[in-house]
């Protein structure tokens, strides 16, 4: 069964020559793509125009209230260290469906965990640094989590 599963994986996984211009209606299995970096990851031709990046609406996920976090730039690429190559697993319809939360100008915060890594945001975190040329991304860090969240950064030179 396992084997099977791997086999229709690999059948079904994105063309990296057609994974940069998805257009999200694509209601089949695909499986994520494994690229082996940051710069391996398709360069985005899907058409979408995308706001300057100071025009951005960054907001919290659900479920938080403001009083209780605090928001710090980061390396994005040092964030996503501890997942090793894994942060460039690549699921082809989230992908595409961020790119267009981000060309409509929203985007919702990263979130970062007291380990100093992201927690829910990966794709994001990528998107951003892609499509804006950029390393430094804002993330959401618990106020509970944030002085041990800032030691690592600071340990890391991640700010």
């Amino acid at each position: 069964m396992v084997t099977h599963r791997k086999q229709s994986e690999s059948e079904t996984k994105p063309d990296p020559l057609s994974f940069s211009n998805l257009q999200g209606n694509e209601q089949q299995f695909i499986a994520k793509y494994p690229f082996e970096s940051f710069d391996a990851i398709p360069k985005d031709t899907s058409g979408l125009n995308y706001p300057d990046y100071t025009e951005l609406n960054f907001i919290l996920p659900n479920g938080y209230d403001e009083s209780f976090i605090e928001i710090v730039n980061v390396d994005g690429m040092i964030l996503l260290e501890h997942l090793g190559k894994g942060a460039f697993c690549i699921d082809p319809r989230r992908w595409h469906r961020i790119k267009q939360y981000i060309a409509n100008g929203t985007v919702v915060y990263p979130e970062a965990s007291n380990k100093f890594a992201v927690l829910d945001g990966r794709h994001r975190t990528l998107l951003l640094m892609q499509i804006y040329n950029r390393r430094i991304i804002p993330v959401l860090v618990e106020k509970c989590h944030w002085d041990s969240f800032m030691v690592e950064a600071k340990r890391r030179n991640a700010l």
